[in-house]
């Protein structure tokens, strides 16, 4: 490679400058996954649970890739009672007690 990187970190965002023939900015965020001891519940909020592996290995298992769907950055912020009030939630057919048993088995492990 010519040229010269150089990494900065500003709280938990890191930015790299590559520098070649043009500079290039590239920006991104990291996510620190953990294992909460807390159980979670319906009004647990989305982003709590996606930040916690095990937690993220149910989801996968019961949701394959919805840890990584895009659209989820949507409802990080969001408690999952909200999100099955969403009309989209009662179109797919995502009842209460679904995300009941999916909730029972993560928190089986704590």
């Amino acid at each position: 490679m010519v040229g010269r990187s150089t990494v900065s970190s500003y709280h938990d965002c890191f930015i790299i400058n590559i520098s070649m023939e043009k500079p290039i900015l590239m920006v991104f965020q990291t996510y620190l996954m953990k294992e909460s001891t807390m159980a979670y519940t319906l009004d647990s909020k989305v982003g709590d649970i996606l930040n916690d592996t095990h937690a993220v290995e149910v989801l996968e298992r019961h949701v394959p890739g919805v840890s990584n769907n895009p659209m989820i950055g949507f409802a990080k912020g969001m408690t999952l009672k909200s999100l099955l009030a969403m009309p989209q939630a009662k179109q797919a057919g995502i009842t209460e007690e679904m995300v009941s048993k999916v909730l029972a088995e993560i928190n089986a492990h704590k």
